[in-house]
């Protein structure tokens, strides 16, 4: 507890104590306690006996958690200040009239509905406050107040001022902003001494012509309504110096407003403003002009009498240029005029000497004036992407005009007009979504006249592209369906399986994407082998396999050298090294191994094994059989594709039976006749994979024993300590069998440190 004492005056400041009730030390001073000062605590009531200090001026409660305010408290009739702001009150009790002395009442952030009539009695009152309530209407007869210098009411749900608010002839601050009040009353011109005036955030729509003649009206806010004109006149204002009309529905300034001859803030943001009176020159104390959202074409040229501005904002303006005259406010210290149609900057800016920051962003300039160069800015801003508030200059002389001008990498500035409309997304119908012109404007930047079109087709390419040009053709977007899993499976089985396709170039392309130079015709795709090994094969019926043969040229007349790479071993992982392979083959091959085993038709015979063993070179290929047909008819040829199995270097000698082929991994083994071997049966595959089976089984289990936790056996081990004089008993025991940090694998040993 602070108490301080001055000419025989006590006061206790207990204010933010976290007091939970009321202090009753307090009363212990109660025959000198003249200030008692409670603020921001929790407490909930004030005590009945409080009448006991007689002598309090000045009581201050704000901030707590008061509900109800006993009679006793009224019985203060030295009271001079009532501060009951921010606590839960509901009512001020008409017991208020009995505090005659009261000269300032503060009951703002309470839920009070509305004031007693009594509270006009309190004739010696100079500020009432009522902020942020629910009050509805203030009372009818105001004018018992007769000390009243300011009534704040600000916050509220009030439509309306009684008229014998015009009685309050001492008044000197008026605030009813954030209300939802249409009009003043008559006779508010009456308030000759009111110094400030708070309307803003209310419905009206005009000001009545009295306010015109409030001589001594300093500060006045009228932001925030529908106000469409000003009154026209307002000489009467002459000691106005702060004056905001913003978010209005202003369409002109009178002539008057030259004539507020002490005015040095005029706030006019988000009107409908278009022109500035010339009058506005007369403002010469004026230092601040905000005049940002409004439509505003051209600045008039009196603008540059104000000597004293020191902050102009015209920014987002439709503004074509800027007087020269606006150089000789030399008091410029912050300019802004942003997202306006700016194509030049006067060539006298640099005598602002105090610019210190300028806005230029999202106009037409090409460049600026070499004066810039003698202004001390700390900030120029030309673009919304600027990395940094200042950018180089660089000097440029002008092809025609020999001028030296400055420029910059963000010179010229753009209109905001999309550089790339070529990309813009346009309809088929040659129109762009929500610009009918923008097709047009497209064509003019690119140089082309047709109508970029795009389409998205979730299938096959089944458009009509009839009388299409190429670059229409060119810019069509086509989305193909995402084959699941299983078809890219199937999709590349295929693949593999047919013959190389032939390349624009008329080079022919292998299955595994490899290209064979080849002149033959092309030939037809081969069957894809048969999935059931054991599947009989119809007499006579063509097939084909895969099988082992020597070094073959490639055939110009279509044979079988001009098939060889198409053909793919399925079995194979690297199928492109098999390609290679056979490229190599075929280019490297001198001997005509096919061309001597054709007949006299040109049908390649069969190909032997001993054929590919004089060659020493092995590879795939094509063997043809000759289907027998009956007499008078054309031999037919009948295609089989062979696959014979890779031979071990210890089975293989050359000779005999030894020469057969067997690949035990390779479930797919056709016979074939002239090589003598045989096809396993579906038996011995079944019985090869059982023993695989078991093998496989077995080597599991026996991994799995290995991997298989080892036992653990448990002991009972008995271990007398001995302490002896002096030590400690501290030990620790570690080893063993899946112990650490003294693991040995070998043994089961355990240690015991100290």
């Amino acid at each position: 507890m602070s108490c301080f004492s001055f000419r025989k005056l006590e006061s206790i400041d207990r204010r933010q104590s976290g007091l939970q009730r009321f202090p009753e030390d307090a009363f212990r001073h109660r025959t000198k306690l003249t200030a008692l000062l409670l603020d921001g605590n929790h407490i909930k009531e004030l005590p009945r006996n409080i009448s006991q200090l007689s002598k309090l001026e000045r009581l201050t409660v704000a901030d707590n958690e008061l509900e109800t305010l006993p009679a006793e408290v009224f019985r203060l009739n030295r009271l001079l200040e009532f501060n009951l702001r921010n606590n839960g009150l509901s009512d001020l009790p008409a017991a208020i009239r009995n505090c005659s002395r009261l000269r300032i009442l503060d009951v703002s952030s309470n839920g009070i509905n509305s004031l007693p009539d009594t509270i006009t009695d309190l004739s010696s009152l100079t500020s009432l406050s009522i902020n942020d309530a629910s009050l509805h209407r203030l009372p009818q007869e105001l004018a018992g107040l007769k000390q009243l210098q300011v009534l704040e009411a600000r916050d509220n749900h009030l439509k309306y001022l009684p008229q014998s608010i015009a009685q309050l002839r001492q008044l000197r601050k008026l605030d009813v902003g954030c209300n939802d009040i249409v009009e003043l009353p008559d006779g508010i011109g009456n308030l000759t001494r009111l110094e400030e005036l708070w309307l803003d955030t209310n419905d009206m729509e005009a000001l009545p012509v009295e306010i015109g003649a409030l001589e001594h009206l300093k500060v006045a806010d009228f932001s925030d309504n529908h106000i469409e004109a000003l009154p026209a006149d307002l000489q009467g204002l002459t000691s106005l110096t702060d004056l905001t009309l913003s978010n209005n529905t202003l369409l002109i300034l009178p002539d008057s407003i030259g004539a507020l001859k002490n005015l040095s803030q005029l706030k006019c943001e988000n009107n409908q403003l278009s022109v500035l009176p010339d009058t506005i020159g007369k403002l010469r104390n004026l230092k601040e002009l905000f005049l940002t959202d409004n439509m505003i074409e051209h600045l008039p040229s009196t603008i540059g009498q104000l000597d004293r501005l020191t902050t102009l904002y015209v920014d987002r303006n439709h503004l074509l240029s800027i007087p020269p005259e606006l150089c000789r406010c030399r008091a410029l210290s912050i300019l802004n005029f942003r997202q306006n149609s700016l194509t030049r900057i006067p060539p006298d800016i640099g005598l602002l000497t105090h610019l210190r920051v300028i806005d230029l962003c999202n106009n037409t300039l090409e460049f600026l004036p070499v004066s810039f160069l003698q202004l001390r800015l700390k900030a120029l801003w030309l673009s919304d992407n600027q990395s940094k508030p200042l950018m180089e200059l660089q000097e440029e002389t002008d092809s025609v005009t020999k001028e030296v001008l400055l420029t910059c990498v963000l010179l010229p500035q753009s209109t905001g007009q999309s550089q790339s409309l070529e990309n813009l997304l346009v309809g088929t119908n040659g129109s762009s979504f929500g610009d009918p012109d923008a097709t047009s404007r497209a064509s003019q930047v690119t140089g082309s006249s047709h109508d970029r079109t795009a389409r998205v087709a979730f299938a096959p390419d089944t458009l009509d592209r009839t009388g299409e040009t190429e670059a229409e053709s060119q810019v069509k977007l086509q989305r193909h369906p995402t084959p699941y899993s299983k078809d890219l499976k199937a999709k590349a089985k295929k693949i593999r399986n047919i013959d190389g396709r032939r390349s624009p170039d008329g080079s022919k392309r292998s299955s595994t994407g490899s290209l064979v130079t080849s002149e033959a015709a092309p030939t037809p795709p081969i069957a894809r082998a048969e999935e059931d090994t054991e599947k009989e094969r119809t007499p006579g019926k063509a097939h084909r396999g895969v099988a082992f043969s020597g070094n073959v040229k490639d055939s110009p007349d279509g044979g079988v050298g001009s098939r060889i790479s198409a053909v793919t071993r399925h079995d194979t992982p690297h199928p492109n090294l098999l390609s290679q392979k056979v490229e190599e083959a075929v280019k490297s091959t001198e001997g005509g191994l096919l061309d001597n085993n054709r007949d006299e038709e040109g049908v390649p015979s069969k190909v032997s094994f001993e054929a590919a063993e004089a060659t020493g070179d092995k590879h795939v290929s094509f063997v043809e059989e000759v289907k027998e047909q009956g007499e008078g008819e054309e031999k037919e040829p009948v295609s089989k594709l062979s696959r014979k199995d890779t031979p071990k270097p210890k089975q293989y000698s050359g000779q005999g039976d030894d020469s057969k082929l067997r690949r035990r991994d390779t479930p797919r083994s056709f016979g074939t006749p002239q090589f003598g071997m045989t096809t396993p049966t579906t038996t011995e595959i079944l019985e090869e994979a059982e023993e695989e089976e078991e093998e496989e089984a077995e080597l599991n289990e026996l991994m799995a024993k290995k991997r298989a936790a080892p036992e653990i056996e448990y002991d009972n081990i008995v271990a007398v300590l001995v302490r002896q004089p002096g030590t400690g008993l501290g030990f620790s025991i570690s080893g063993g069998v899946g112990c650490t940090p003294r693991y040995n694998p070998d043994n089961d040993f355990v240690y015991v440190t100290k």
